[in-house]
């Protein structure tokens, strides 16, 4: 049964001249999970709870950073414990089209990428395959640079929207430098970049193969030998179509398969670990959380309440 999503749009925060808008929000347990068609920024200022992103629960807390493009659902949900402390999180709301003008003005290819990701033209072959992304304000910058945005639209003093231009122009410059770009199991799909011209049938069929088999039907020497190419050249191939390492790839591939193991199976944790390639449990836990945010039980027992 699909979800039931609610809906935002621009218009209704942010005035017809202005492309910036900044709020602060007491979550609770009552607010619709939602899409909007503007890019949003939040981030975690008290309090500890979960964050569901396109359906997938994880655990938030103070100092988190989310960046969500256009498209992604999302609703937060504070702590049930009546000892915690209210989940309060800072939003910041800005206009698409304003960001495509801002593109054309900045000189770093990262950031024009970081720009057409949040807005939804994912087509550059650099561009981060996630469907959101996560960084950890450890020195509170993110967070005061919020402040001086409130600040600024509150008081709008002259050229106070060219001086929050300059602030968001400093927000996309500390993303690309602090985020996690992170996995989603189960919604986060690894971008397969197609082969160039000069690519042999070989690399095609590596490239499928990779994509469909399990990481446990399959190693390094034996790939050598059934599409007769080097080690050395798999590593290369991986690192250019998939995004990333080998070694990386098998991992998110072990990960993906485990979760969906835990939401389909009544296996037992370490059934689950056995089955998805792991032989050790610190270093599956670790990994698992890793990726997801959760421990392997955690992740189970917030799928049977979902």
């Amino acid at each position: 049964m699909p979800r039931k999503l609610g809906s935002y749009s621009a218009a209704e925060y942010i005035e017809d001249n202005g492309f910036l808008y900044v709020n602060e929000v007491k979550e609770t347990e009552w607010l619709l999970e939602h899409v909007h068609d503007f890019i949003e920024i939040v981030i975690v200022l008290d309090g500890k709870g979960l964050q569901y992103i396109d359906g997938e629960p994880m655990h938030v807390q103070e100092g988190d950073v989310f960046a969500l493009p256009i498209g992604v659902s999302h609703v937060f949900r504070p702590s049930p414990a009546k000892s915690a402390a209210p989940l309060i999180v800072r939003n910041i709301i800005i206009r698409s089209e304003w960001l495509e003008h801002l593109k054309v003005c900045l000189p770093d290819l990262s950031i024009k990428q970081l720009i057409d990701w949040l807005i939804g033209k994912n087509d550059s072959r650099d561009s981060p395959p996630q469907r959101w992304a996560k960084a950890s304000d450890h020195l509170g910058t993110i967070r005061r640079i919020s402040e001086s945005m409130q600040d600024i639209l509150a008081k709008r003093d002259m050229a106070y929207l060219t001086e929050a231009m300059a602030l968001v122009a400093e927000l996309l410059v500390l993303l690309i430098r602090s985020t996690e770009w992170r996995l989603v199991p189960l919604m986060a799909q690894s971008v397969i970049h197609p082969p160039t011209r000069g690519s042999s049938r070989n690399v095609e069929q590596l490239l499928e193969y990779l994509t469909h088999a399990l990481p446990d039907d399959y190693t390094l020497p034996m790939l050598t030998e059934r599409f007769h190419l080097s080690e050395r050249q798999i590593l290369r191939i991986c690192h250019r179509h998939l995004g990333t390492s080998y070694m990386r790839f098998v991992q998110k591939q072990r990960i993906t398969h485990s979760c969906q193991l835990l939401a389909s199976s009544h296996l037992k944790i370490y059934e689950v670990m056995q089955a998805s390639g792991f032989q050790n449990a610190d270093y599956f836990n670790r990994l698992f959380k890793r990726h997801t945010g959760l421990t392997p039980s955690a992740y189970r027992k917030l799928l049977l309440h979902m």
